[in-house]
């Protein structure tokens, strides 16, 4: 099927339900073309949970921020840790097994190509949701945060209370 019997104007959006004919002359709905794509693979909604994305501002030390926080050297991991760096492997290995559940695969834009993704990440999240209430439970990730409260002095009370 071409390009542009499947898809429809500036945006691409797929066109849906509209017989097209294939080059040997036969009759093929775009759905059951859309539908011989799907059964190849796993659809993303079944291994993952798509959402916005991280809006954090805080992923890593960048290098203007390494100036004004002492000890940390660019490029360590704040709310997103790279397991390929010792830095962050060290931090991460620090956590209790209740504080790793905090921790969630993170792929990035550069892991997902055109009709497939990694399925392996080095990348961790540190995702603290709003059923915690407070990280008292979690001493060594609170350790860790208090490095960087200069960015977030306001979260630092309401989360230890």
């Amino acid at each position: 099927m071409s390009h542009d019997d499947l898809y429809d104007g500036p945006e691409n959006y797929i066109r849906l339900g509209r017989a097209q004919s294939t080059k040997n002359g036969r009759a093929a709905t775009i759905n059951s073309v859309l539908d011989k794509v799907a059964g190849q693979g796993e659809l993303l909604g079944t291994i993952a949970h798509v959402n916005q994305g991280v809006v954090s501002g805080c992923d890593y030390v960048s290098p203007r921020n390494e100036e004004r926080l002492p000890g940390a050297v660019h490029g360590d991991g704040i709310f997103v840790f790279d397991l390929d760096n010792p830095r962050d492997r060290q931090v991460v290995n620090s956590f209790s097994a209740a504080e790793k559940r905090l921790l969630k695969a993170f792929y990035k834009n550069s892991d997902i190509e055109r009709y497939a993704c990694s399925t392996q990440t080095s990348k961790r999240l540190l995702y603290v949701g709003r059923d915690i209430d407070s990280l008292k439970e979690y001493p060594n990730v609170l350790e860790h945060l208090k490095k960087f409260s200069l960015f977030f002095p306001r979260e630092e009370k309401w989360r230890t209370e």
